[in-house]
């Protein structure tokens, strides 16, 4: 929802001005419905109240404002664009276990997690979208993090590539007979 009033500032601020909208919040007020609700904290040890959008409102009056700067298109309106169906017919879901490196480096992210949000450390130099990024990729392989860690076969990564390579190995021949025609 956020990302809609960034266009909007960027591309109309003259509009949102002459109603009134040109600040977030009121922006938010007149569009957004906001409810609290019960999530896990950002290093997984426990919960916390967030306030997040829930859904729009004023919808008719947010789209005419904005067909003013942009041309909006629904899946109905556009061609038929192929998507190439997958073998099982949905997304699989690849379950690894956590490596020891990756739990001693997830209970450094909790502890960092307890400074910042005891305001132990400035957030400039560690906050929670880069505390975030780093457990993402923690979750990936503890090896783009830190290059000293030892090499882990069971890390989602390395999953991922045994996956990728069984595929390609199962496929080449159909893929070089398109090749040859």
């Amino acid at each position: 929802m956020s990302e809609l009033y960034v266009m909007q500032k960027a591309l109309q601020p003259s509009e949102l001005k002459s109603r009134g909208i040109f600040l977030f919040d009121s922006w938010a007020s007149t569009f957004g419905v906001v409810e609290s609700s019960l999530e896990l904290r950002p290093e997984g040890t426990g919960y916390q109240m967030k306030n997040r959008f829930a859904h729009f409102h004023n919808l008719p009056e947010l789209m005419s404002m904005f067909t003013l700067v942009a041309d909006i298109k629904t899946s109905d309106m556009l061609p038929e664009i192929p998507v190439p169906k997958l073998k099982t017919g949905v997304f699989q879901a690849v379950k690894t276990m956590i490596t020891p490196e990756q739990k001693e480096k997830m209970e450094e992210l909790v502890m960092r997690a307890e400074d910042i949000r005891n305001g132990i450390v400035d957030s400039t130099e560690d906050n929670f979208l880069k505390l975030t990024n780093e457990a993402r990729l923690l979750a990936i392989d503890p090896r783009i993090l830190d290059s000293r860690i030892p090499y882990n076969p069971d890390t989602k990564l390395n999953a991922c590539a045994r996956n990728v390579a069984s595929i390609y190995h199962e496929t080449k021949e159909k893929s070089h007979a398109v090749d040859l025609l």
